[in-house]
């Protein structure tokens, strides 16, 4: 009789043994040996599975009945043994060709485009071409507009990134069909949905390039624009990005006086113009609060010059009028005037206790380069340090921060550029 023991281990190895012959029944047909023959002709053994008909057209028949039962998938695996075991067979084509079909009724259509590929590459000759352009023009649509592809046999993976790889092999092998223009418009397109903006600027160029009478050349030139808009608009703000769609634009606006996308354009153009003269303004008010006048007024000026009907050079202009911008040329008897007072300051001449004591107005144009009354025109006794460098203080008065280079002033500027979302490009339809 068992003990309590060896009862638990007797049921314990007769459930691992029902795991092991439940595997076995269900594994156990794709584990059986093939069938294998001696076939004195080919001087090996053969599986009769795995081996094609004896000639092409038995071996398109044999694929063709497959597919018409709708077992799409042993018709796959035997129209592809044409092209395998027949390469210069006048079915070998063909039977890439429908391979492709089959493919595509399966809803496995870069596989269907692989196919499709193969003919135009190995059979240039075959007289089908504007037909298999038309397929892979139209598997290219379906990824560009949100197709998947399979993992295995789920429809989950995203195929935008070969939507580009599609058109753009369209326009290699038919760069002067009536497809290309349209193949190469749309492969930026492809570009701009993976934010690969570079590539979609050079793609939509190649069209105004290579196709500047087509019916396409006005978009391509306006997707040039719109991509740089897009990319300026990336959580960090991109200067040359900025810069470049301003400029594609203007040239949009004169090159395309009819287009119907004129009046977008000017809209975004009008943004993008208000941006720059927004960030003008702000490098003269940071200059401005640094106390460095004559900067700050370079800044004012240069905004008011580029974009006169901008609401930030109505601020621009009442900055300038202001008085601390009053008197801001140097004459050459003030110039002498200053460095005289800065050579004084730097022998060390100073009253007893380490101080000097001169107006306000004189003593800031020491330390600011600039003449008389651009502080004060008030000609306040004040105490200043030997050192100029370091401070001038008049009672109550706070110190002045330390002035900037003007470049780290521009990066503080661009660093409190406002994030702001990347828009989706809206793709226009071209196929009307």
């Amino acid at each position: 009789m068992l003990n309590p023991e060896q009862g638990l281990e007797t049921k314990t190895m007769a459930k691992f043994m029902g795991v092991i012959l439940f595997f076995l029944a269900v594994l156990a047909p794709t584990l059986t040996p093939a069938l294998w023959i001696w076939t004195p002709e080919s001087g090996k053994f053969v599986n009769p599975k795995w081996e094609p008909k004896k000639t092409a057209k038995l071996q398109m028949e044999h694929a063709r009945s497959l597919e018409n039962k709708r077992e799409y998938e042993k018709a796959a695996y035997e129209y592809k043994k044409v092209a395998k075991f027949f390469p210069a067979s006048a079915f070998a084509p063909e039977g890439q060709m429908a391979l492709g079909r089959v493919y595509e009724k399966r809803g496995q259509y870069y596989e269907a485009y692989l196919a499709y590929k193969s003919i135009l590459e190995k059979y240039p000759s075959y007289g089908q071409v504007d037909e298999i352009l038309d397929k892979i023009y139209r598997i290219g649509n379906d990824f560009l507009s949100g197709g998947k592809r399979y993992l295995w046999k789920f429809k989950v993976l995203s195929a935008i990134d070969k939507a580009s790889e599609i058109f753009e092999f369209i326009v290699e092998q038919a760069p002067y069909s009536e497809l290309a223009p349209k193949a190469q418009l749309k492969a930026g397109f492809a570009y701009q949905k993976v934010r690969d903006y570079n590539e979609a600027v050079e793609a939509f160029e190649k069209v105004i390039e290579n196709y500047p009478k087509s019916d396409f050349s006005d978009n391509a030139k306006f997707q040039v624009a719109l991509t740089w808009y897009t990319k300026s608009k990336g959580p960090q703000y991109d200067q040359e990005a900025t810069d470049n769609a301003i400029k594609e634009f203007l040239q949009f606006k004169r090159k395309y006086p009819e287009s119907e996308k004129k009046e977008e354009a000017v809209k975004l153009l009008a943004e993008l113009e208000d941006r720059k003269a927004e960030e003008l303004f702000m490098n003269g008010v940071f200059y401005e609060k640094a106390g460095n006048f004559v900067s700050s007024k370079v800044y004012y000026e240069l905004l008011i010059n580029q974009y006169p009907d901008s609401k930030w050079t109505i601020k621009a202009k009442k900055k300038i009028s202001s008085l601390r911008f009053r008197n801001l040329e140097e004459t050459q008897e003030a110039k002498e005037k200053r460095i005289e007072k800065e050579n004084l300051l730097m022998d060390g001449g100073k009253e007893p206790g380490g101080t000097i004591t001169m107006p306000l107005d004189e003593a800031a144009d020491i330390i600011t380069g600039t003449v008389e009354g651009v502080v004060d025109t008030a000609a306040k006794p004040v105490k200043i340090a030997t050192d100029p460098i370091k401070k001038i203080l008049s009672p109550g008065e706070e110190e002045l921060p330390e002035q900037p280079e003007p470049e780290r002033a521009v990066e503080k500027i661009d660093d409190q550029a406002k994030e702001t979302k990347i828009e989706a490009i809206t793709i226009e339809e071209v196929d009307k």
